[in-house]
């Protein structure tokens, strides 16, 4: 009888690993891919900003001299990750890096004078040239 008890015993025991074991192989997953998210939310917002700045630039040039707005982009992307903004004129390009990565959005005019340190931009249109600060 006692032979029999602790054969129940260690079976218990390996089906009570088997279990625990895949549940921290589900758990792992659903950490691995929650993480993803958050990466993918960081890299939408600098796409986001990118897109609006672009966006406001090219509004500007369009509608002509005397044309102006102001833009208010986020402090931060998703979970307090730090970003740089950059206007190339030359390239027409507008630059927003953050953690080791870049997008960027493109502008129809190269006469872009960007000295914006903030995060609420001033645009105007003067004569054909972008002032943004």
């Amino acid at each position: 009888m006692i032979k029999g008890r602790g054969q129940l015993g260690i079976e218990l025991l390996v089906v009570f690993i088997i279990i625990s074991g895949l549940f921290l192989i589900i758990l792992n997953v659903v950490t691995v891919m929650d993480n993803n998210k958050i990466v993918n939310k960081a890299e939408m917002d600098a796409k986001t900003a990118v897109d609006k700045i672009s966006f406001e630039i090219n509004n500007l040039y369009l509608l002509g001299d005397g044309a102006n707005s102001s833009l208010l982009l986020p402090g931060y992307l998703d979970n307090n990750v730090n970003y740089t903004l950059n206007v190339y004129p030359e390239e027409h390009v507008v630059e927003i890096q953050f953690n080791g990565k870049r997008y960027l959005g493109q502008v129809i005019t190269g006469d872009v004078n960007y000295s914006s340190t903030g995060k609420n931009i001033k645009l105007e249109n003067r004569k054909g040239r972008i002032y943004a600060t």
